[in-house]
C-alpha cells in the first residue's frame, strides 16, 4: 500500500465533502466547508492516490487564565473512510496536525472527542489529556419566568463579548470570532440561535440548537451570579420543546460531581499550559457537535 499523509489542494474539495457525507451522515458539510475550508488546514491520507482520511486544524481562539493567554489551534472533523479503519489513520493525522499547529505558533492544540470510546483512544495513542469537563443537565419543562425579559438574535461580535464580559473569573477558551460565526450559522441551520438575553437589565447568552426530535440543545448558558433559574425560565417560554439539553460551566465541585463529563483535551507546546488547564475545570464552549 503506496501511502502518503499531507495537506491538501483545492482540487481534494469534493472527495472531502464525500467523506464528511459517508462518516458523518449530517447535512451541515457544505456549511463548514463555505466557512472554514482551506487547503492548509487539512491533513489528508492517501492510499495509492486515493484520499481515505482527513481532519483539520482551525482556529480555536485563546486559552485564558488570569492576565496570560495562549493562542490555540482545534482540531475537527477528523474522519476516516470505513474500509480504512483501525489502520491508526486518525492518530497519524492527529500528530501531523499538532506539529503543524505548533510550527504556525499555537501554544496548545484542542480536541473534543464525541464519546467516552474516543477520549480513551487519543489518550492512549497521542498526547492530549483531558481538561474541559461541561455540565450537562436534562430538563422536561421551566417555571415560568416572572421577571422581564428581552431574547434578541446576537451577532458573532456581541455574543463574544457577552461572553468574554461573564466568564471573566474562571480558566476558559476566548473563542475566535470565526467560530462564533460559525456557530451562528450552525444554530440557525437547526431553526435555533445564538442569543442575548436580558433580564431586569442582567444579561446572559446562549447557544441554542433545534434537534432533529425537536428537544433543544443549548449548548452553551452563561448567566450572571444567581440569574440561571430565570434564564432557562425564559428559555423554556421562548422555544417549546418536550425536552431541553443544558450544558454549562462547573462553578462548584458539586456541580462537578453531579452532571460533569468529559468534554475536552489539550495539547501543550508548555507544561505551563497543561497546568493551568487542569485547574478548576476551565470552560471550553461549544463544539461544533
Amino acid at each position: 500500500m503506496n501511502k502518503s499523509i499531507h495537506f491538501s489542494k483545492a482540487s481534494d474539495l469534493d472527495t472531502l465533502r464525500e467523506i464528511w457525507k459517508q462518516v458523518f451522515r449530517s447535512d451541515d458539510g457544505d456549511l463548514f466547508f463555505e466557512h472554514f475550508f482551506t487547503p492548509e488546514r487539512c491533513i489528508i491520507i492517501e492510499n495509492s492516490g486515493k484520499t481515505s482520511a482527513m481532519g483539520f486544524l482551525l482556529p480555536g481562539g485563546d486559552f485564558v487564565t488570569g492576565n496570560t493567554s495562549y493562542p490555540c489551534g482545534m482540531i475537527y472533523a477528523l474522519a476516516t473512510l470505513p474500509e480504512y479503519r483501525s489502520k491508526g489513520f486518525a492518530s497519524e493525522i492527529v500528530h501531523k496536525l499538532i506539529e503543524e499547529g505548533y510550527k504556525s505558533g499555537y501554544k496548545a492544540i484542542i480536541l473534543c472527542p464525541s464519546d467516552d470510546a474516543l477520549f480513551d483512544y487519543y489518550h492512549q495513542r497521542t498526547v492530549f489529556r483531558e481538561n474541559f469537563y461541561v455540565c450537562e443537565t436534562k430538563y422536561n419543562a421551566f417555571g415560568t419566568c416572572e421577571e422581564n425579559f428581552t431574547i434578541t438574535d446576537a451577532s458573532a461580535h456581541e455574543y463574544h463579548d457577552i461572553r468574554e464580559s461573564l466568564l471573566a473569573d474562571i480558566p476558559h477558551i476566548k473563542m475566535d470570532i470565526s467560530a462564533i460565526e460559525y456557530q451562528r450559522k450552525l444554530s440557525n441551520f437547526t431553526g435555533g440561535k445564538l442569543i442575548k438575553l436580558d433580564i431586569d437589565g442582567h444579561t446572559s447568552c446562549a447557544a441554542t440548537e433545534i434537534c432533529e426530535d425537536g428537544s433543544v440543545l443549548i449548548k452553551e448558558l452563561l448567566t450572571p451570579t444567581g440569574y440561571n433559574d430565570a434564564a432557562l425560565a425564559a428559555l423554556g417560554m421562548s422555544f417549546p420543546s418536550h425536552e431541553y439539553i443544558i450544558r454549562t460551566p462547573a462553578k462548584t465541585d458539586s456541580d462537578l460531581k453531579a452532571h460533569m463529563r468529559r468534554f475536552g483535551m489539550i495539547a501543550a507546546a508548555d507544561n505551563m499550559i497543561e497546568t493551568a488547564a487542569s485547574n478548576i475545570a476551565p470552560w471550553y464552549g461549544f463544539a461544533f457537535d
